[in-house]
């Protein structure tokens, strides 16, 4: 890569850019999305026929299919949720409570972000939340159209 490069070169490359991720969501959506639904569609019909012959999976020539159950919970979301959850977890010892109590990733982004912008207004050049390591940031590109 040039340090060197012209405005009209950059525009190119811009351009390029554009035009690639153009292609790629139009493959995505021209092809890949049909396909998806074509497959969920086919394993659809292969459910259905394993639950009506009450087989949990068959082997055929060309690999093994497996009826099976997948559960799933909602997290908490009210605030008396969110303590009767935690209380539970916290009954079940130290080693439980802190191996499942979490934060997401994208929340904790968003509260420092707002704490850190509360805390410069304030004049505190010298913010931290306890716990939490210094950020760091990752150079991103976003493409917005005209």
């Amino acid at each position: 890569m040039s340090d060197n490069i012209t405005l009209a070169d950059f525009e190119e490359l811009v351009g390029q850019s554009y035009k690639l991720a153009d292609e790629i969501a139009e493959m995505e959506r021209v092809t890949l999305k049909p396909m998806k639904e074509r497959l969920d569609n086919l394993d659809s019909q292969i459910l259905e026929h394993l639950t009506k012959l009450d087989m949990t999976s068959f082997k055929s020539k060309h690999g093994t299919v497996v009826r099976s159950n997948r559960y799933s919970v909602q997290t908490p979301k009210s605030i008396q949720e969110k303590k009767e959850f935690f209380e539970w977890l916290n009954s079940k010892g130290d080693e439980v409570y802190w191996s499942y109590t979490s934060v997401n990733s994208q929340s904790l982004n968003a509260l420092y972000k707002a704490e850190l912008e509360v805390a410069k207004s304030e004049g505190n050049l010298e913010f931290k939340i306890p716990g939490i390591g210094e950020p760091t940031a990752t150079p991103i590109l976003s493409r917005r159209k005209k």
